[in-house]
């Protein structure tokens, strides 16, 4: 987060301001400023120091050592009563487990367990006492030009970048089944960092870049100064490591920050919304008159827009790992393919963003017509973009698919002092709507080897080995990852993707055919 703070302040002789609640800022971003004219920071110092604190008195004790020089009465358990007086010294009259009182003998010293209750013959003790304590304080030292006269309220700030502030977003869905949608948009605030009174929150949607922000400055005096010193190998949050000397003045990278926007403190819904800006690549929501203790927790409503959606479904029919593939996870294996032959088709919901403001990461609650059918993960969608939401399987539509090996070629491919057999393949998808509407479906099936050529009224799409194919093969945890095939299975054999785009009318049937081969040794 990105903190400041502001207010008028009467500084001390020799212009000194204090304060106790010290700041933890990340690198660099401690920052100060004087907006009074006429006024200026010669310096900031942050150090330990010993604070007087009012503190209500709890016993007897307590309660004599906040009135020196009081008159009392005193009783003693057993119920002995006398007039005595509080020393004036009291502070070393009442010491651990002894109090010592003024009698007309003399000084009369007693466990404090003996005594039973005090009254007091004066008016209106005092029922506080101050206690000292050290604290981390930050002084600022002021100085004033010629021209000031006098010395009056000075408007200081303060901002700095720290952790323990954040913001969770989340929305809900409400489709209408006839290409209507309502969002509405709620942030959850998780406030570790401090109390809030009354504050301005400005929202950020976007990836802020803070490049020193696992390093407290040391202003902060959390061992900051051990930090800086140290080369901050891996420090970055990502991997690099600029050496013993990053902190010359070659530094590459500067900490971004946001002007203070005007506020909106209208209640509507949308017209917050509307109050929401860009910043670069950056989208800020404000949000007014936040009061929230640390370690509080809180929901927001930020606004509900309308779009536009459409239905869309989605057939991805995996791939099968070859039988002559040796893995030592031969329970995951069988999971995946048994997932692979059974394949479903989802059913999605696909939104417009037509809004000035992008939809951001967060999980979303669908409603149809006011029940709940599911819950997804919007992902980022800039204004103008579209983005997928899964609602079910659509059990309606019923999925077949066969596959059959049509042939073998031995030898039929030399690579440096190895053959290579060819397996040949034909496989079909049979896709039945047995629902009541017309539906457009998109079908994705993922192949092992090579393609001759695209299938009718479909596309062949070779993958790289270049990219990330986990999510053909499964990530490791759930399947045998790729990179753990045998190495010729590599060099010899592609990942194919073939697709479709099938309309089918409620009651309809449609065959997708395809053909393909692989070598093996």
């Amino acid at each position: 987060a990105l903190v400041y703070h502001g207010g008028a302040v009467l500084p001390r002789g020799g212009g000194h301001v204090s304060f106790s609640n010290l700041p933890e800022p990340i690198l660099g971003t401690f920052w100060p400023t004087v907006k009074t004219p006429g006024w200026q920071i010669e310096s900031s110092t942050a150090g330990w120091r010993d604070v007087g604190l009012k503190k209500n008195a709890g016993t007897l004790g307590e309660l004599a050592a906040a009135n020196p020089g009081a008159r009392v009465f005193v009783t003693e358990k057993g119920g002995q009563r006398y007039s005595a007086r509080l020393p004036q010294d009291i502070a070393a009259a009442v010491s651990g487990s002894l109090i010592v009182l003024e009698v007309e003998e003399g000084l009369k010293a007693m466990p404090l367990s003996r005594l039973q209750d005090l009254t007091f013959r004066d008016p209106k003790p005092l029922t506080t006492r101050q206690e000292s304590t050290r604290k981390r304080v930050l002084e600022f030292h002021l100085s004033t030009q010629a021209a000031v006269s006098g010395v009056g309220l000075v408007e200081l700030g303060l901002s700095y970048v720290a952790s323990g502030f954040k913001w969770i977003p989340s929305y809900r869905v409400n489709i209408d089944g006839e290409g209507g949608a309502t969002l509405q948009m709620m942030a959850t605030l998780v406030n570790d960092l401090r109390d809030l009174a009354d504050c301005r929150l400005q929202l950020v949607v976007g990836v802020p870049n803070f490049s020193f922000a696992a390093i407290k400055d040391p202003m902060a005096l959390m061992k900051a100064a051990q930090q800086v010193t140290q080369s901050p190998r891996n420090s970055f949050g990502n991997g690099m490591n600029y050496g013993s000397n990053f902190l010359t003045n070659a530094i590459s990278g500067q900490v971004a920050t946001f002007a203070s926007q005007p506020g909106n403190n209208a209640n509507s819904l949308s017209e917050k919304l509307d109050d929401g800006r860009s910043h670069e690549d950056l989208f800020v929501f404000t949000v007014e008159g936040i009061t929230l203790k640390k370690g509080d927790r809180m929901t927001v409503p930020l606004g509900s827009f309308e779009l536009p959606y459409g239905d869309h479904y989605v057939l991805d029919v995996p791939i099968q790992v070859p039988g002559e593939i040796a893995s030592s996870r031969q329970t995951a294996r069988t999971k995946w393919d048994r997932l692979a032959r059974q394949p479903k088709v989802v059913h999605q919901i696909r939104l417009h963003n037509h809004t000035k403001m992008p939809l951001t990461t967060a999980p979303a609650l669908i409603f149809s017509k006011g029940r709940v059918v599911a819950q997804s993960m919007i992902r980022y969608t800039p204004s103008g973009g579209i983005c997928s939401l899964d609602l079910t399987k659509a059990i309606d539509i019923h999925v077949e698919k066969q596959d059959y090996e049509v042939g073998r070629v031995s030898d039929a491919l030399s690579l440096g002092n190895r053959d290579y057999h060819r397996v040949d393949y034909q496989g079909k998808i049979v896709l039945a709507n047995h629902g009541s509407k017309k539906v457009s479906i998109e079908v994705n099936r993922y192949l092992i080897g090579q393609c001759d050529s695209a299938p009718t009224d479909g596309e062949k799409h070779t993958l790289s080995p270049f990219d990330d194919l986990d999510f053909v093969f499964g990530d490791g945890r759930t399947s045998t990852p790729y990179w753990r095939w045998p190495t010729w299975w590599r060099q010899v054999n592609g990942v194919e993707k073939l697709t479709w785009s099938v309309e089918l009318e409620p009651g309809a049937e449609r065959s997708l055919s395809y053909a393909w081969y692989y070598f093996w040794r």
